[in-house]
């Protein structure tokens, strides 16, 4: 499974490559490109019934097919996949001596103003 979804988001990538050029295609993430394949299937599958992606596509042939997918990867805008580039974790600044506060308790406030009062 893994295998044949590696393939599929490679087959992918490479009509995003044909049609923006491999700079482009370099800057891609196959975590968010996945994502959004994911969440659009489920939806197509239920907006489009099987038989409508059996006749638009199942008679192309090879080089048809690859020429349909650059024709919908030039409608795709590449930045909103882009990888996070990394960057190390930025220390975090030590801050001066705290001192801490005493807590008051609500019971000990409450017999003192007992006491104050009588």
């Amino acid at each position: 499974m893994a295998l044949m979804a590696y393939n599929m988001l490679s087959v992918v990538l490479a009509a995003i490559h044909a049609a923006h050029g491999i700079e482009e295609a370099e800057t891609i993430s196959f975590y968010y490109m996945a994502d959004e394949i994911s969440g659009t299937y489920r939806g197509m599958v239920i907006a489009l019934p099987p038989s409508y992606w059996t006749k638009q596509f199942a008679d192309l042939t090879p080089s048809q097919l690859a020429k349909e997918l650059v024709r919908i990867a030039k409608n795709l805008s590449p930045s909103k996949y882009r990888k996070n580039k990394w960057s190390p974790k930025k220390k975090k600044k030590k801050k001066g001596k705290i001192t801490p506060r005493k807590h008051a308790s609500t019971a000990r406030i409450l017999e003192n103003r007992k006491t104050k009062a009588a």
